[in-house]
């Protein structure tokens, strides 16, 4: 069985994702965030064309890793919430490059 894949990833590649959780962002310009039941990432994706802009995490225990992330909130546009189920967490992401 073959999932949806993220943005414009191709279906080849061998990291293929499981599309879990989403987020907009709430301002002038809008982000999608997304996160991935395999392998535990968190992707940041452009409205509306889907594109890719940045993925962060890998499936784990440790502070930004994930073990099916399955809540997400994102209450401004640097600011990011996962909650992390299997691990009994939720992470605050706070995405740097926005002074």
């Amino acid at each position: 069985m073959r999932h949806p894949v993220l943005g414009d990833m191709p279906v080849t590649r061998p990291e293929e994702t499981a599309p879990w959780t989403i987020c907009i962002t709430n301002g002038s310009t809008q982000y999608l965030y997304a996160t991935d039941a395999e392998p535990g990432r968190l992707y940041k994706l452009s409205v509306p064309e889907g594109k890719i802009l940045g993925k962060f995490g890998i499936s784990g225990h440790e502070l930004g890793q994930f073990n099916w992330a399955h809540g997400l909130a994102c209450p401004a546009e640097d600011v990011i919430y996962v909650a992390d189920m299997n691990n009994w967490r939720v992470q605050k992401l706070v995405v740097k490059g926005k002074r």
